[in-house]
């Protein structure tokens, strides 16, 4: 038995009734004597099935709020204990935590400079 076909579940199927039908066959196709060393993963995914199907129609992840929360993490300790309020103003204030817009749409191109006529003068010298 392969033991990467765990991943065929996440990645070839497109709906929760195709995830459930390739776990399934995954699951007949453990083999007795491995079984154990994916009964973690087995239980798992039988305690969390309404929730693991739930990402098949909807693909929303919590990785940006996650990121946000390592980065609060690091801040505070490289703060030393800030107290919430002064943690709380410095995630919210801090240069270039937010996206910044360009100040002008995205359609308005930029003008090209007007070409500039150069006159070619000579001087005579003596």
């Amino acid at each position: 038995m392969n033991s990467n076909r765990i991943y065929g579940i996440y990645e070839g199927s497109g709906s929760p009734q195709a995830a459930i039908a390739a776990y399934e066959a995954w699951s007949k196709a453990v083999l007795p004597e491995v079984r154990d060393a994916y009964s973690d993963l087995i239980r798992a995914f039988t305690n969390w099935q309404p929730f693991i199907l739930n990402s098949f129609e909807h693909p929303v992840t919590n990785a940006y709020t996650e990121s946000l929360n390592s980065l609060i993490r690091v801040m505070n300790r490289l703060g030393r204990g800030y107290s919430f309020e002064a943690l709380r103003a410095k995630i919210l204030f801090t240069e270039g935590a937010h996206k910044h817009k360009f100040s002008r749409p995205k359609f308005e191109r930029r003008r090209e400079p007007e070409p500039v006529e150069w006159a070619m003068t000579y001087r005579m010298t003596r």
